[in-house]
């Protein structure tokens, strides 16, 4: 929404102007326009406070439409149309713990990352064959509790029997960690659930239905005449993002079971999670510009990646072109237009970045 606002010298000259007309009716004259006069200074002042007011109106404004709205304002706009703001996720997986066997680990053992995040066992387990693996949780929601696996994790209290007193995080990472929904994120949905209002059965409907069955599920796509006429296959990817766990998929399932066409034979798949390696050449190549790329890469396939569609090369060219204190680069890798399965959604692989030829 245009709401043009003038600037505050402006508005005091306005002022200043009215002031001396004012006084000139009464055959008086003055000067309210100089930086140097009483009035010129009660100009500038009450331009200020105007200055505020403007700019709260157009906070007002903005807040008045679901396009441009933010914070609470954009919650109530969703609210009318029942979509909620996604909540922070905390991150979940395995870990491996060393010692004697026989050693019990009780539910609850809390342990610290090098970052100095902390996590917490969710269950019960005895050591046998020398290792035993358990459920992993990070103790507070959030991306930053994603890690990656091989990762070391100490024990803030030891456990008799532990040699070390560490865990490794297991085969596939701490996952599924991500922040709460922001502003974006939310507006998007909002403005396609008001875009594309319930049709009985369409495409977007699926998918509408699929997102509400958990504020978990992150990515969704939908696939007419799935295993033949008349079927319909939801494949469906959590925030983290990571591959839906069965339990999940029944869920989604049963969610979309009431509300589906009773013709529909609706198919609940997982999506495969298709790491995508990026390879190049950066310059300036130092410490910070290399943080600027991968946080720049990893909101590029948060944003862009879709469950069975092409990611372009291009268009990784250009959010690494973006990334703060990039001045040129050569992309590497991928050579060319990364083409996922019907069921594979691209994530960010390995970043490796080259030294020149």
């Amino acid at each position: 929404m245009t709401w043009p606002i003038p600037e505050p010298a402006a508005i005091a000259e306005r002022v200043g102007a009215a002031i001396e007309q004012a006084f000139e009716a009464g055959e008086t004259r003055v000067d309210a326009r100089s930086p140097n006069t009483v009035l010129g200074v009660l100009a500038r002042v009450f331009a200020m406070a105007v200055f505020d007011l403007w700019l709260h109106q157009r906070a007002l404004a903005e807040d008045l439409m679901p396009d441009t709205a933010t914070g609470e304002a954009l919650q109530r706009h969703a609210d009318v149309w029942g979509i909620a703001r996604l909540p922070a996720a905390a991150a979940v997986g395995q870990a491996v713990f060393t010692g004697a066997d026989g050693t019990a680990l009780p539910v609850g053992i809390a342990l610290r990352a090098p970052s100095g995040a902390l996590y917490l066992t969710t269950e019960a387990a005895t050591i046998g064959g020398g290792t035993a693996t358990v459920a992993v949780r990070a103790a507070a929601a959030g991306a930053a509790g994603n890690l990656a696996e091989g990762t070391a994790l100490s024990l803030v209290s030891p456990v008799a029997g532990l040699a070390p007193q560490t865990a490794v995080v297991a085969a596939g990472g701490l996952s599924g960690g991500a922040d709460a929904e922001d502003d974006e994120a939310l507006r998007a949905r909002l403005l396609a659930r008001i875009r594309q209002p319930p049709h009985g059965g369409a495409a977007f409907d699926y998918e509408a239905w699929a997102r509400a069955a958990s504020p978990e599920v992150a990515h969704v796509a939908v696939h007419p005449s799935w295993a033949g006429p008349g079927g319909v296959g939801v494949v469906v990817g959590m925030r983290g993002p990571r591959a839906p766990t069965a339990a999940e998929l029944d869920m989604v399932a049963a969610a979309l079971a009431p509300l589906r066409p009773v013709t529909a034979q609706v198919t609940v798949l997982a999506a495969v999670p298709l790491p995508v390696d990026v390879t190049l050449v950066l310059d300036p190549d130092t410490v910070q510009t290399r943080a600027a790329v991968q946080a720049a890469l990893e909101t590029h396939f948060a944003r862009d990646a879709r469950i069975g569609a092409r990611l372009a090369r291009s268009r990784l060219s250009e959010a690494i072109s973006a990334a703060a204190g990039e001045y040129s680069h050569q992309l590497i890798a991928p050579a060319a237009d990364v083409e996922p399965g019907p069921t594979e959604l691209p994530v960010l692989g390995t970043l490796t970045f080259q030294s020149p030829a």
